[in-house]
C-alpha cells in the first residue's frame, strides 16, 4: 500500500538564548478533528490548551507537512485561521518551503486556549492510503493528552490502522471504530522530542483529486515565466541571426528570475525560523550561504556565456547547450517550482540549434574554406551570398579565425586558397619567360600573363595537431568551467564548516581541521576535473565520460551525448577505432565528404579534419582530394597516374612549393622521396 504523508504537527521552541523560547516543563493538551468532505478535502480543527511555566514562554510554530500529489504540486492548505477561546482571530504568519507549510503563531499566553482551523486538499492523494505524523520536534513541549478524531461523512470503513511512537509500535495507543470513522487515543504522554505516527487505509476509494488546478495555483509565477520564455523562443524563429543572438542573451538573463525567486523563498523560510530550534544552526547557515552561492554560480556562467555570445565566439554556440546543465543546480531545492527552471532553459534550443544560427558563429567556415580551395579564389561578396552570411560579418569571422585554410585579403575583398597564395609568393616571375604578370585561376593554378605557362602549387602538409571533434571540445570546455566551480565551492563549503564548527562549540582547532580537509578534497576534485578536461581533448577518458553521462542520465541531455559517443568519429578520436577500418572502406571506392560524414556519424567539418589528419600524416594509405572534396585509397590514384606528369606514389598532381617540386596530395618528391 502506498503510504501518503498527510499531516505533521510541530510545536517548536527556539534554542537560542531568547526570552521567547519554551522551557522544560511546558505541557499541552491536543484534540484534533478531521472531517472529510465529498470532494476529497479534509476540514481540520486542532484545539490546543497550553500550560507553560511563565508568561511569554510559549512561542509556537505549526508545521504542516504536505505530501506530493504529482511532480509539480503538493497538497494544498486552504482557509487557515487561528482563534482563541473567545472566538477572536489571532495573527498568523505563513511560509512555505517544499513539503512544509508553516503557520507561525508567535508568542501566546502561558495558559492559552487556541484553535487552528484549515483545509487540506486532497486528503488522500492516492485516493486510499493516508499517514498522519506528529514529528519529534516538540522539544520542551510535552503533550499530556492527545486525541485524533476522524469523521468520514461517506461512512467508509478503514483497515490497516496502526500507530507508532518513535517508529516502534505504540502499546498505549487505542483505536475506537465508529460508523463514520474512528478515534485514536494516546494512553500516555507524548514526551518532548517524540514522534507519533498514524497510518491507515480507506477501503472505499475517495474521489479522484484535481491535478491541474493545484499545479497552476502553486506554480503561477513559474508558469508565467515559462510561457514568456516559450513566446520569446518562438518569436526568435522569425528573427535574423543578430536578433537571435540578442534574444538568447535576454533569455539567459531571464533564467535568473525563477532561480532568485526559489532561493528567496528558501532563505526566507529559515530567516523566520529565528530564534532557532536546537540542532538547526548548521541548516540555517548552510541555507544562507548555499543559496547565494547557487545564484552566483548560474549568474557567473550566464555572464561568461553572454559575453562570448556578444563577441560571436564559436565556442559560445556549443556552450549554450550547457546552460541547461547549469540550471540543474537549483533542483536540490525542495520546491515544485524548481522543475520549471531546466524546462525553461531547454526552450531556447528550439531556435538556437538551427544551422543558419551556427554559421554566424563560424561553425560553417569549413565549408567556406573548402569552397575557396576548390575554386582557388573568390570574392567576399560571392562567398557571402553563397553561405548566407553578410559580407561584413563574414569578414569579421575570417579576420579572427586562425585555423581556416584560406587567405583573406580585406583590402581587395578576396578569399584565396592557401595554395594560390603560396604560388603568388613563391613564383614572382615566370621561370619560362621572365614575365612578372602572374595571374591565378582555379585551385592552386597560376598562369603567366605573357607566355601562358601554367604552374601549380602544393598544399600537402602533415597535420601536426590532432583535431578534436566539436562535440568533445564542447564537453571538455564544460568540464573546464566545472573545475573552476568546484574550486570556488570548495572554498565556500570549507568556510561554512568552519563557522558551523565554531558555533557548535567544537573549538577553532577542530573546526579549522574540518574546513581544511574539506577544501583539500575539493581541491583534489578541481585538479582531477581539469585533468579530465585535458584528457578528453587528448583522446583519453572515454570510459570515465560515459560513466558521468550515465550518472547524469535523468537530465536527458547526457543521454543524447551518450548516444553520440558511439559514432566512429568519436571512437577514432579516443583510439577505439582502428584507422585501417576506414582504409578498408575506402578500398571499396572513393567517398565524398557527405558520405564520409555519414559513415563516421558526424558533420562534414569533423570528417574533413579527421581525414586530413590521417592522410596528411600517412596513418592510412589514402588521399584527401580537396578539389573534389573526396577521399580515395592510394591504389585508386596509382591506377589513374600518368608516370610522366603525376606522383608515382599516389597519382596526385605535382606542384611547386618553395622552389621544390612535390606532390600536392602526399608531399612525395618525383624521385620517390617524401617530405
Amino acid at each position: 500500500m502506498r503510504q501518503i504523508p498527510f499531516l505533521t504537527f510541530l510545536m517548536l521552541a527556539a534554542a537560542c538564548s531568547s526570552p521567547a523560547r519554551q522551557i522544560a516543563g511546558d505541557t499541552g493538551k491536543l484534540d484534533v478533528t478531521i472531517e472529510l468532505d465529498s470532494d476529497g478535502s479534509a476540514r481540520i480543527s486542532e484545539h490546543l490548551r497550553l500550560s507553560a511555566k511563565k508568561p511569554g514562554s510559549a512561542r509556537l510554530s505549526r508545521n504542516i507537512h504536505v505530501a506530493p500529489i504529482s511532480l509539480l504540486a503538493v497538497q494544498e492548505v486552504r482557509d487557515l485561521s487561528l482563534s482563541d477561546s473567545r472566538g477572536r482571530s489571532l495573527p498568523l504568519r505563513t511560509r512555505a518551503y517544499g513539503e512544509w507549510f508553516n503557520a507561525d503563531l508567535g508568542s501566546v499566553d502561558p495558559d492559552a486556549d487556541l484553535t487552528l482551523r484549515y483545509t487540506i486538499y486532497p486528503f488522500f492523494p492516492d485516493r486510499q492510503g493516508f499517514r498522519w505524523v506528529a514529528v519529534g520536534l516538540f522539544w520542551h513541549l510535552t503533550l499530556t493528552e492527545t486525541t485524533v478524531r476522524l469523521i468520514d461523512n461517506g461512512r467508509s470503513p478503514y483497515s490497516g490502522l496502526a500507530a507508532k511512537m518513535n517508529y516502534t509500535d505504540c502499546t498505549t495507543c487505542r483505536f475506537k471504530p465508529a460508523e463514520d470513522g474512528f478515534t485514536l487515543t494516546v494512553g500516555a504522554a507524548v514526551q518532548a522530542g517524540s514522534t507519533l505516527e498514524l497510518t491507515g487505509r480507506r477501503d472505499r476509494p475517495a474521489p479522484a483529486p484535481d491535478m491541474l488546478l493545484p499545479v497552476v495555483r502553486q506554480n503561477g509565477p513559474y508558469l508565467a515565466w515559462f510561457v514568456l520564455m516559450l513566446i520569446g523562443s518562438l518569436a526568435a524563429l522569425f528573427l535574423g541571426a543578430r536578433g537571435r543572438n540578442r534574444m538568447i542573451r535576454v533569455l539567459n538573463w531571464a533564467l535568473l528570475i525563477p532561480i532568485a525567486l526559489i532561493l528567496f523563498h528558501a532563505t526566507r523560510y529559515w530567516l523566520h525560523e529565528l530564534p532557532l530550534r536546537p540542532g538547526e544552526l548548521d541548516s540555517m547557515i548552510g541555507e544562507f550561504l548555499w543559496n547565494p552561492a547557487v545564484l552566483a554560480l548560474v549568474a557567473a556562467f550566464i555572464g561568461f556565456q553572454n559575453r562570448s555570445l556578444a563577441r560571436w565566439e564559436k565556442k559560445s554556440w556549443y556552450l549554450q547547450h550547457g546552460v541547461f546543465l547549469i540550471s540543474l543546480a537549483v533542483l536540490p531545492v525542495p520546491t515544485t517550482g524548481a522543475w520549471f527552471v531546466p524546462l525553461g532553459a531547454l526552450v531556447p534550443l528550439l531556435f538556437w540549434s538551427r544551422r543558419s544560427t551556427s554559421a554566424w558563429f563560424g561553425a560553417g567556415l569549413f565549408e567556406v574554406a573548402e569552397h575557396v580551395r576548390s575554386v582557388g579564389e573568390t570574392t567576399l561578396d560571392e562567398a557571402s551570398e553563397r553561405f548566407r552570411v553578410p559580407p561584413e560579418h563574414l569578414a569579421f569571422l575570417l579576420s579572427r579565425e586562425r585555423h581556416a585554410s584560406l587567405v583573406f585579403d580585406p583590402r581587395a575583398g578576396k578569399l584565396l586558397s592557401v595554395e594560390n597564395a603560396r604560388l603568388l609568393e613563391n613564383v614572382q616571375v615566370c621561370p619560362h619567360c621572365g614575365g612578372a604578370d602572374l595571374v591565378t585561376h582555379g585551385a592552386g593554378h597560376a598562369a603567366c600573363g605573357f607566355c601562358g605557362r601554367e604552374y601549380v602549387s602544393s598544399f600537402a602538409q602533415a597535420v601536426a595537431e590532432r583535431p578534436v571533434p566539436i562535440l568533445i571540445e564542447a564537453v571538455a570546455s564544460f568540464f573546464g568551467f566545472l573545475a573552476g566551480v568546484l574550486g570556488a565551492f570548495g572554498l565556500l563549503i570549507g568556510a561554512v564548516f568552519l563557522v558551523i564548527g565554531i558555533s557548535a562549540g567544537e573549538g577553532p582547532g577542530e573546526a579549522s581541521i574540518l574546513a581544511l580537509f574539506t577544501m583539500a578534497v575539493f581541491a583534489l576534485l578541481t585538479w582531477r576535473t581539469a585533468v579530465f578536461s585535458r584528457d578528453l581533448r587528448e583522446g583519453t577518458g572515454l570510459g570515465k565520460l560515459r560513466f558521468w553521462l550515465i550518472l547524469g542520465a535523468p537530465a536527458i541531455l547526457p543521454l543524447v551525448l551518450l548516444s553520440r559517443l558511439s559514432s566512429r568519429r568519436i571512437l577514432l578520436h579516443f583510439g577505439r577505432l582502428d584507422p585501417r577500418e576506414l582504409e578498408a572502406e575506402l578500398g571499396k571506392g572513393p567517398m565524398d565528404l557527405p558520405t564520409l560524414a555519414r559513415w563516421m556519424r558526424t558533420n562534414p567539418a569533423d570528417a574533413a579534419d579527421a581525414v586530413a589528419y590521417l592522410c596528411g600524416n600517412h596513418l592510412i594509405d589514402a588521399v584527401y582530394d580537396r578539389r573534389q572534396a573526396r577521399v580515395a585509397h592510394l591504389d585508386l590514384y596509382r591506377s589513374l597516374a600518368a608516370r610522366d606528369a603525376c606522383c608515382l606514389r599516389c597519382g596526385g598532381t605535382l606542384g611547386i612549393l618553395d622552389g621544390v617540386v612535390r606532390c600536392q596530395f602526399c608531399g612525395a618528391l618525383p624521385e620517390g622521396g617524401t617530405t
